[in-house]
């Protein structure tokens, strides 16, 4: 398609305005808040980073997360993955962590960053000894893995409509 079509010039002017729409929002965002965004950025990239050139107990051990290949009782959403069994602190702080990553990932992540995201907020939470858990999907169609952070034995919330299904722990494979 030449530079100069007319699709290719309303696409542009929809990526500019898009852009634009992102700057005047970001104009009204608190400096607290913009350091919060940036360090979360910043730990989304080593992240990725880290994961392209070293092993995954390398990083999990740099992020200051646990790591195990599946959750003894049966993966995510199990029975007895009950949030109210965590402390009433622990579980507000758990999350506005969540919803603190979530909002800033929202923007810059791609659909498949269920392992980034849980290594940020592993980080976030490491004094509360998360655990990385990982799994994969179980059904007809493409091989999926999924990856979530278990924080003393339970799911840490994950944004609606990310999570598959049907998640078996590569522990039970």
């Amino acid at each position: 398609m030449p530079i100069w079509s007319a699709r290719a010039w309303s696409t542009r002017r929809a990526s500019a305005e898009r852009w634009a729409r992102a700057a005047r929002r970001w104009r009204e965002v608190p400096w607290s808040a913009r350091w919060d965004a940036a360090a979360i950025l910043g730990l989304w990239v080593g992240a990725e980073g880290a994961l392209r050139v070293l092993p995954l107990r390398r990083v999990c051990r740099t992020f200051g997360v646990r790591w195990r290949a599946g959750p003894p009782r049966g993966g995510v959403g199990a029975p007895g993955d009950d949030p109210a069994s965590l402390d009433p602190e622990v579980l507000t702080r758990v999350e506005a962590t969540c919803a603190r990553v979530d909002r800033v990932l929202r923007v810059a992540r791609p659909r498949d960053g269920c392992l980034r995201r849980a290594l940020v907020l592993g980080h976030l939470l490491r004094d509360l000894e998360p655990t990385l858990c990982i799994g994969v999907v179980r059904g007809e169609g493409p091989f999926t893995a999924h990856a979530w952070l278990e924080i003393r034995g339970v799911s840490v919330p994950e944004p609606v409509g990310s999570a598959p299904g049907d998640v078996v722990p590569l522990r039970e494979l």
